[in-house]
């Protein structure tokens, strides 16, 4: 399994190994897991979101920029809740007070947030 923060080596590998798993991990946690394209392609977790639509892979259909808010929390103390909850535009009550598990999501793929299944259907897009 490779961590998405390359995500240029990762778009690469999942083209040369489309079985490859891939995941992302904030904070010490693992947010998200997958078969690498799917991952890429529509991620489950807002924060392997915000590194996907942050990769500075050259594409002129799609803007380079970072979709988090406010600053990263210490390492040393994280929030309660979902680790990306301060960060993230989808955030609700929940995700400040129970940590998410980390569940599946159907076709491989795992996901910890409270909301995965909506977002990954589209049901609650950024503004």
């Amino acid at each position: 399994m490779q961590v998405l923060e390359a995500m240029g080596l990762a778009a690469d590998d999942a083209d040369r190994f489309p079985h490859e798993l891939s995941g992302g991990q904030y904070l010490g946690r693992i947010v998200e897991s997958g078969p690498s394209a799917q991952v890429l392609a529509s991620p489950g977790h807002p924060y392997t979101r915000d590194l996907v639509a942050s990769s500075p892979i050259p594409d002129p259909d799609r803007p380079v920029r970072s979709l988090a808010v406010g600053d990263p929390p210490d390492p040393a103390a994280p929030p309660a809740g979902c680790r990306y909850h301060p960060r993230c535009v989808h955030a609700t009550g929940v995700c400040g007070a129970e940590s998410p598990r980390l569940e599946s999501t159907g076709e491989g793929r795992l996901v910890a947030c409270h909301h995965a299944k909506r977002l990954m259907a589209g049901e609650d897009e950024r503004p």
